[in-house]
């Protein structure tokens, strides 16, 4: 039984490491909606490496011709003007991988424009579409193909009710009622946010899934643990929240790799040490300021303010706090009940899961600065 469960926990540590392209926080597309008179307008900000990573083979020929032309190793080395020719030409196969519904019917994304920007994670790119509704139709359904990632989707205007939902890879949007006083209500859209807040800690939050993973191995009791895990929550509240409200903003490029030094650095302690040390708690506090940071790239990037950013801010958290703590159930179940009062518990238990800590750690440090 002890070798089961702790072989069970190595593959799924592994299994994080296999999955590192996707170890870190990837900050969602964003849909902007508002429908007048039967007519939708749409604004899709997407990052523009991925869109072209992942479009049709047939895009794909298109953007492989123009890079050979243009003797470049990269379409994202072509200029900006080159690379929006090619997505409007290329505008008939990418389109199929989005799709709005009227009732069951599909509507003619009509593509009206393009804007291409630098970013602090790269190039962006705006895409800007009209839609005809049939006269009628009484709601709305939204999605697209799981290969581009995750979706927020808003919509734009004055009127209460406005619907604002997040949507994980392959989604599609429950359904858009065109009248305003039929939308979903805001609890629903509360549960919206928690869900995803869960959804970034089980199953992609890999990096911190190991942080606490990390944290429970060396709690030798219950008061302990709760402390760490409160004042790690507590920490990257404050950072979640300043940087949704645009007080704070770091790069990516900065947080992610700390975020993975983070990891090392629990993972070395538990390992060679037996109980937790009185800086332990500063420690905790501060990476935990740092996974807020890596948190916030997601919220910041929904701009919600002009919609109210408390509610989405409470919800999401609160999913994060409901991710960990499964994590720590988790932990309990697997090898926490069975051998934490053992002898051997730091030398057979603590020390090998610490090691694969530290090892993917590096893995993702490396990744990361490169």
């Amino acid at each position: 039984m002890r070798c089961v469960n702790i072989f069970i926990l190595l593959v799924l540590i592994w299994g994080s490491l296999l999955s590192s392209c996707f170890s870190h926080e990837e900050q969602p597309s964003v849909a902007d909606f508002e429908v007048m008179d039967f007519t939708l307008s749409m604004k899709i900000t997407t990052n523009l490496e991925t869109l072209l990573n992942e479009s049709s083979d047939d895009l794909r020929a298109i953007i492989s011709d123009e890079v050979e032309r243009a003797d470049e190793s990269s379409y994202l080395d072509l200029e900006i003007n080159a690379t929006k020719d090619l997505l409007l030409r290329g505008w008939s196969f990418l389109n199929v991988d989005f799709f709005f519904r009227a009732n069951q019917e599909r509507l003619q994304l009509q593509l009206e424009n393009l804007l291409i920007e630098l970013d602090g994670d790269g190039k962006s790119v705006a895409i800007f579409v009209t839609a005809e509704i049939p006269e009628g139709s009484e709601y709305l359904t939204f999605g697209w193909s799981q290969k581009f990632g995750d979706l927020v989707i808003r919509e734009l205007g004055e009127s209460e009710g406005l619907y604002s939902g997040y949507l994980s890879k392959g989604e599609t949007s429950p359904k858009i009622p065109l009248k305003v006083g039929e939308r979903s209500s805001r609890v629903a859209q509360f549960f919206s946010y928690m869900l995803s807040g869960i959804y970034h800690i089980v199953p992609i939050g890999f990096d911190h899934i190991l942080f606490i993973i990390g944290l429970y191995l060396v709690s030798s009791h219950l008061r302990s643990l709760i402390f760490q895990v409160s004042l790690f929550t507590f920490a990257h509240t404050i950072t979640l929240g300043l940087a949704s409200f645009e007080i704070i903003n770091v790069s990516s490029a900065i947080v992610e790799p700390i975020i993975a030094a983070s990891i090392i650095y629990i993972g070395l302690e538990n390992y060679f040490e037996k109980e937790r040390n009185n800086y332990r708690s500063v420690v905790i506090f501060a990476f935990g300021l740092l996974h807020g940071l890596g948190f916030a790239g997601v919220l910041s990037s929904l701009e919600l303010l002009n919609q109210g950013i408390l509610m989405p801010l409470l919800a999401f958290n609160l999913g994060v706090e409901i991710g960990q703590i499964l994590v720590l159930i988790f932990c309990f179940i697997s090898f926490g009940f069975w051998f934490r009062k053992k002898a051997w518990y730091h030398s057979r238990v603590v020390r090998p899961i610490s090691s694969v800590l530290v090892l993917t750690g590096l893995f993702w440090l490396v990744e990361r600065l490169i």
